[in-house]
């Protein structure tokens, strides 16, 4: 009854509305509705399982709703559709689903008729389809979890058997984090995407970059193409991991900061390790850049060997940079250096000089050998002289060779000697050397009567007032007028630069035709000229007649002071509190030595004397001895008194005064000072009452006393010093203390035991004895006893 007038009215407010528009538009109505299917659509696919679905109905005339009917055809049943709500200004209809929908229905929509006011009528349908399952995604490649390589094409099959894949509405998403980091968002018409239909294709390389230690996670969102709810959905996300295992290189060929030869230098070689493989390989190297594929780089996946011909430089160190990368795009880079070393050792100079005056009859030849950069090799060292092998010796860290020439019958400066000189020697890279082989001609000219000096070479002398003798023997003679003699000190600088014309210096000359000429010269200086320990440098400057000026200088040394003596323990003139086991001391001479063979030693222990032979001494240093006292049969104690007297030279010859000699006496004595010790309380035979009677004694002081020692005896117990019980109070009291009472009626005795010094000397025991008495006195009635009837008034009571 409600729908009825429900629907009269509207049917009256369309003939109001109809009737209201004949007025204003006196034109006819003839065309009928025009029906459009809004919602879902004609043929589309809901996404809803009830409802609303939406018309939109447009005519001139208002519509006919009495006569008009949608019918709707669910699952083979029609269903009249009553109108839920319109909108007559949008001309919209909305219309309720009158059952529940089922995935896959088909749903049939039906006008026959609909009709304007007017009666123009027209028969319409519509379909639409119910999917309500969301699409179905499938991963085809690559499996979930570590892919073999960087670049790869994702396949998924993606489905939706009902409404179908919207390809704007779906999407890959593509994060990445690890070495690199990035995100990317696609729908399925993006140009990197192939979808089609049923399957989508990425291919990876085209969008970004991946690399070892990266996580990828790709995720699929496919939406299919029904409405009403929104698309159905379904979302599902694959994770990926790339391994991050770097490739390792190691420089095989040299090896690393090694120093090459010239013909080693023209290769390197290197091994390339990794789990994977390895895809391409770089080599920096000074400002060359070698890849794969180049001529001059070859690998073989493991090993790649480069040819470095013409590439490094002489004395370089040079850089090279290696860049591996393997199929995970991992890159490693790694640095080596070598030195290249393409010079031979060379002779860089000699002594003496070519063309020099040799004047000995043995000449020492130097000559110095270098290399720049890698050293030379000593065993590699060869050297002939005119033709026959010549003994040498070799400094490595100087690069001199040395030898000695032996010139013989060369009389004077006119005669002259040629040497040729051959030398091999290899340098030391460590990988091939270079070689050095050379010879060439050496010339000297010879005068081997050289002058004799006094004092000679490196000689000591213990003479303040050392004359200085030269004598020369030539075919012309010493030209008197180009005579000096230059003395230095080393320690304070010259002395004294002199010719003949001072009259300390002096030359005599005797004439043997036609032998040749000897000439003397002396100097002679004052008493105390030479300072003592000094080192006396004498250069003596002369031309022979008719040659050019030589040279003769030597060093001597002089030494006026006797040997040095130092007592170190016990200290010369001491008292020793302590026994000595060894003695210490000083003995040396800083010049010219000790003369050990005259050494005399004897030790005087209250006056019995004990010789000591200078083997019996032990070094405890430069200059330190000791005297193990038991090694001679020496015990010290308390009171003794010791003298050691030593005698001993220095190593000057008599020839220049010596020698120089030490006579010396050390003493000392060992502490005669007894211990002493007196019982102070209680009292020998004393009665106690107290229960820890303690024992006190009085110690003298006595810094030397050995502790260690002190020991109580009591009732048969041993307490030593550091007992709890056995302490020191005031300084000079030492005190037992007992922790255990003593028994009523015990008689307690003992002794402080002998006292001992660390010298050996010693108190005699202490004796102590004390009765206990810790019990009061006993009463014992004796008249009347106890409990007794007295009846005497006068009884006595004991």
């Amino acid at each position: 009854m409600n729908n009825f007038f429900t629907t009269f009215s509207k049917f009256l407010v369309l003939v109001f509305i109809v009737s209201f528009a004949s007025l204003l538009f006196s034109q006819p109505d003839t065309v009928a509705p025009e029906v459009e299917f809004s919602l879902p659509g004609d043929g589309a696919y809901f996404s809803c399982d009830s409802g609303l679905i939406v018309l939109k109905i447009t005519d001139e005339s208002p519509i006919d709703l009495i006569s008009s009917f949608l019918t709707a055809w669910i699952r083979g049943m029609p269903y009249v559709l009553p109108e839920s709500t319109s909108s007559s200004l949008d001309s919209m209809y909305y219309f309720a689903l009158p059952t529940s929908l089922n995935d896959g229905d088909s749903v049939y929509l039906s006008y026959a008729p609909i009709c304007d006011i007017v009666h123009n009528c027209r028969d319409t349908s519509f379909i639409f389809y119910t999917d309500l399952t969301p699409p179905e995604i499938s991963l085809i490649s690559p499996p979930e979890g570590i892919l073999p390589a960087p670049d790869f094409s994702f396949i998924a099959a993606v489905m939706d058997t009902l409404s179908g894949i919207s390809e704007d509405s779906s999407t890959v998403s593509i994060s990445v984090y690890g070495t690199d980091n990035w995100y990317i968002l696609l729908n399925f018409s993006s140009p990197y995407i192939e979808f089609s239909g049923e399957t989508i294709s990425v291919e990876m390389s085209s969008i970004g970059t991946f690399s070892g230690g990266d996580t990828a996670t790709i995720c699929v969102s496919a939406a299919d193409n029904s409405v009403g709810c929104g698309a159905n959905r379904t979302d599902s996300c694959y994770t990926y991991i790339l391994p991050y295992t770097p490739p390792s290189i190691v420089f095989v060929y040299p090896f690393d900061d090694a120093v090459v030869g010239n013909s080693c230098a023209d290769s390197l070689s290197f091994r390339i390790d990794d789990v994977d493989s390895v895809i391409d390989v770089i080599v920096i190297s000074e400002d060359d850049t070698f890849h794969t594929g180049d001529a001059e780089l070859s690998f073989d996946g493991t090993s790649v060997h480069l040819n470095t011909s013409g590439v490094f430089s002489d004395g370089a160190h040079s850089q090279i940079i290696v860049i591996a990368m393997d199929i995970y795009n991992i890159t490693t880079v790694d640095t080596f250096y070598i030195w290249t070393d393409f010079s031979s050792p060379y002779v860089f100079d000699i002594y003496p000089p070519e063309s020099s005056l040799i004047i000995d009859t043995v000449e020492t030849v130097s000559i110095w050998l270098a290399d720049d950069f890698s050293d030379i090799d000593s065993a590699s060292v060869t050297l002939t002289i005119d033709g026959a092998p010549k003994t040498f010796k070799y400094d490595p860290a100087t690069g001199e060779m040395s030898f000695e020439y032996i010139f013989i019958g060369y009389a004077d400066t006119s005669d002259s000697v040629y040497l040729m000189i051959c030398i091999t020697a290899d340098d030391m890279p460590d990988i091939c050397n270079n070689d050095l082989d050379t010879c060439f001609q050496y010339m000297l000219y010879i005068n081997t009567q050289l002058p004799v000096v006094t004092p000679p070479a490196d000689i000591i002398t213990a003479c303040s007032d050392q004359s200085i003798i030269i004598t020369s023997q030539s075919i012309s003679g010493i030209d008197s007028a180009e005579v000096t003699l230059e003395l230095r000190s080393t320690i304070y600088g010259l002395m004294d630069f002199m010719d003949l014309t001072d009259s300390r210096f002096n030359m005599v000359t005797h004439s043997h035709f036609p032998s040749g000429v000897d000439d003397s010269l002396f100097f002679i200086p004052d008493a105390g000229y030479y300072n003592d320990a000094d080192t006396i440098l004498c250069i003596f400057d002369y031309s022979l007649i008719g040659s050019g000026t030589e040279n003769r200088s030597w060093l001597f040394y002089t030494d006026f002071s006797p040997p040095y003596f130092t007592a170190l323990y016990p200290a010369d003139g001491s008292i020793v509190m302590a026994t000595p086991e060894t003695l210490l001391f000083t003995l040396g001479d800083l010049v010219s030595g000790l003369w050990e063979p005259e050494f005399q030693c004897t030790i005087y222990v209250n006056d019995v004397p004990a010789v000591v032979p200078f083997g019996v001494l032990r070094r405890a240093g430069y200059d330190s001895f000791k005297l193990p006292l038991e090694d001679v049969g020496i015990s010290l104690s308390g009171c003794d008194s010791v003298v050691l007297a030593i005698h001993i030279p220095d190593r000057v010859s008599e020839e220049f005064c010596g020698p120089n000699v030490l006579d010396t006496e050390w003493n000392f004595s060992l502490d005669c000072t007894e211990p002493f010790s007196e019982l102070i309380h209680p009292s020998i035979d004393a009665v106690v009452s107290c229960s820890l009677q303690s024992l006190s004694f009085y110690i003298a002081y006595d810094e030397n006393l050995d502790s260690t020692l002190l020991m109580l005896i009591i009732d048969g117990d041993t307490v030593h010093y550091g007992d709890m019980r056995f302490v020191f109070t005031a300084g000079d009291t030492l005190t037992f203390i007992p922790t255990v009472p003593w028994t009523d009626g015990d008689t307690i005795s003992g002794m402080l035991a002998p006292m001992y010094d660390l010298v050996g000397n010693f108190c005699d025991a202490v004796l102590f004895r004390f009765v206990v008495d810790v019990s009061p006195p006993e009463i014992v009635p004796v008249y009347p006893v106890a409990g007794a009837l007295v009846t005497d008034s006068l009884a006595q009571i004991r």
